[in-house]
This record gives C-alpha cells, sequence and structure tokens, in this order.
C-alpha cells in the first residue's frame, strides 16, 4: 500500500459506454490487479497511478492503455529543468515502422506489450519505489 498514490480509470464496455473505476487513495497490489482485470475483461481502457502531490523532479504519473490485449505503459516525469517526459516500452527492432491503434490512437508496435505479468511487474516496481527502472521502462 501507498500512502501518496491514487489509482483511478476507466473502461470501455462492448456497447462503447465508458465507464469509470473506482479511484483507490493508498493503492494496493490486489486494487492494480482489480483494475487491470476489468479493463482486460472489457478490452478497452486506461489505469493511471500518480502521486497525490505532484513531485517538482522525477515520475509522478504511470498511466497503462488497453486495447484488445494490447498494453502500452507511459510513465510521466519532470527532468532537472521542470520539462516533461514520458518513458514507455522499448521492445523489438526501433527500424520498424508499424504501428498499433489503442483507443483511437497510434502507437509504434515496439512500445507496446501483450505480457499482463510485465504490465504488473512495472506497476509493482512503480507503487514500491516510486519510479521504474529503465531495465523495465526506457
Amino acid at each position: 500500500m501507498n500512502k501518496e498514490m491514487i489509482l483511478g480509470g476507466y473502461y470501455v464496455g462492448v456497447d462503447g459506454i465508458r465507464t469509470q473505476l473506482p479511484i483507490f487513495f493508498h493503492p494496493s497490489a490486489s486494487n492494480i490487479k482489480e483494475s487491470i482485470m476489468k479493463i482486460v475483461e472489457a478490452s478497452q481502457g486506461v489505469v493511471t497511478i500518480r502521486y497525490q502531490q505532484i513531485p517538482e523532479t522525477g515520475p509522478y504519473e504511470l498511466d497503462v492503455y488497453v486495447d484488445s490485449g494490447n498494453f502500452i505503459l507511459m510513465l510521466n516525469e519532470f527532468d532537472e529543468d521542470g520539462e516533461n517526459n514520458v518513458r514507455t516500452l522499448n521492445c523489438g527492432n526501433t527500424a520498424e515502422s508499424k504501428f498499433v491503434f489503442i483507443l483511437g490512437e497510434k502507437y509504434p508496435v515496439q512500445a507496446i506489450t501483450r505480457d499482463i505479468s510485465h504490465v504488473y511487474l512495472i506497476l509493482k516496481e512503480f507503487i514500491q519505489t516510486r519510479n521504474v527502472s529503465t531495465a523495465l521502462l526506457g
């Protein structure tokens, strides 16, 4: 349980209706799993974990977008100059120019995973360490 973070999001049902997920203050690993599984069952949605108080530097929010079994994770962070940076997965050949649509937006295939256990590993590391290693998320 992390007392500094908030977990929320939504899923899109087969009827196209967007439904808000419960908001968890101080999310646990089971809260995260419950939220992700709800989206996977619906096939589309977003889960966001963020700090209640955003730091001046470093990571502050992790977004997971899900569409038809494809996951894209985006870690938002501020650098030393106050600029916002986004880290994503970097899987496979970066010279490949294929794209995948997730929730209507086009993303490079190397930023996508279908491995839910990898998604859980990244989310768990974020709530435990307040960051995600570059080995897991570029």
